[in-house]
């Protein structure tokens, strides 16, 4: 009996590589998001900190530098929120363009996956229609040896 060989396993190899890299790319970069969205997490949090103590800071004696210092500080923490909120958003964009690729990759190893499924069922299917080719040929021999 024959043994069953798919064609294109090489290319389904390829792409069971290719999905698994896919799949390391899409969680390191998951990865990264989430640092980012940590990251920008706590510039929130310093700059709300740092507009509460300075309200509570001026409900007294109001110290003039002391006002444009943490206007100062705070104006430089939202434009950093600004610039992370970008980078959260470019991140979330890779994340989305990785997602798609393994998309198209798991797709491409599927539609392999069910040929090879077609083929070894066809090939089964073969070698039983063969198998009783063979014993009708040995019965019959033994038939007409009779």
């Amino acid at each position: 009996m024959k043994k069953y060989n798919f064609k294109l396993q090489t290319l389904l190899n390829i792409k069971e590589q290719m999905e698994n890299s896919i799949k390391n790319e899409l969680g390191a970069e998951i990865t990264h998001l989430n640092k980012e969205k940590k990251l920008l997490d706590s510039y929130i949090v310093k700059k709300d900190l740092y507009v509460k103590d300075s309200v509570d800071k001026n409900t007294g004696i109001i110290n003039i530098s002391q006002v444009i210092l943490y206007n100062n500080y705070i104006k430089g923490l939202c434009q950093e929120i600004k610039d992370q909120k970008n980078c959260v958003q470019e991140t979330q964009c890779n994340v989305e363009k990785i997602r798609e690729r393994l998309i198209v990759t798991s797709k491409e190893k599927q539609i392999l996956q069910k040929l090879d499924e077609k083929q070894f069922e066809d090939f089964k299917y073969n070698s039983i229609i063969e198998e009783q080719k063979i014993n009708d040929e040995i019965l019959s021999f033994k038939h007409s040896k009779k």
